[in-house]
């Protein structure tokens, strides 16, 4: 049991970075980050490498970013957490995990937060011929299996890109919606609207 907790603070890793607080003001220094879920919900920052670290929560300052490119805002979605910001512009895109699951939301200042909501189901379709055949020949059955999409998230994506509607193409041509192809259309929004 004692070494519970040392082994928890070694699987943090030390990355160079900087916060900005709720004023505007810029700090530079180090975070302590490790991969779970709780990168949504704390940073821990220290100004120098040996420092202890203060532990920051959403809504105390206003983002954090490492000096790798990721960069994550202090956001109210349901709750205040701090979600990746993957792009933003006149359209915002933002990522975060809960619970293991991945989350995309959009933002504009007209219509505010919306989840890119997408879900893809295995079902077992018994079409009524083969149940017919079924109770002629109780030897003989067949079940078909097939994949039903939600594409939620087109509809969603085509509300926030209205003023560009050339890229409903694209939007509709998105079967399985992945982290990459989002930013890549929003992205390609505020290039146009810019």
């Amino acid at each position: 049991l004692f070494l519970l907790p040392a082994l928890g603070q070694a699987q943090l890793v030390t990355k160079q970075g900087k916060i900005t607080l709720l004023s505007g003001e810029v700090k530079y220094g180090y975070i302590l980050m490790n991969e779970s879920d709780s990168i949504y919900q704390r940073c821990m920052f220290k100004t120098k490498y040996n420092d202890k670290s203060i532990t920051y929560r959403p809504g105390e300052i206003a983002e954090y970013e490492i000096n790798d490119g990721k960069r994550f805002r202090s956001v109210i979605i349901n709750t205040q957490i701090f979600a990746e910001v993957l792009a933003d512009g006149d359209v915002s895109l933002f990522y975060f995990k809960k619970n293991r699951n991945e989350h995309h939301y959009v933002y504009s200042n007209e219509f505010g937060f919306q989840e890119l909501k997408f879900s893809k189901k295995i079902l077992d379709y018994k079409d009524s011929l083969i149940i017919k055949e079924r109770a002629e020949k109780p030897g003989m059955y067949n079940t078909v299996f097939y994949e039903y999409k939600t594409n939620e998230y087109r509809q969603t994506l085509k509300k926030y890109l209205n003023r560009k509607t050339e890229l409903y193409k694209l939007i509709d041509w998105l079967e399985e919606p992945t982290t990459d192809a989002y930013i890549k259309i929003v992205n390609k929004y505020n290039l146009l609207v810019s």
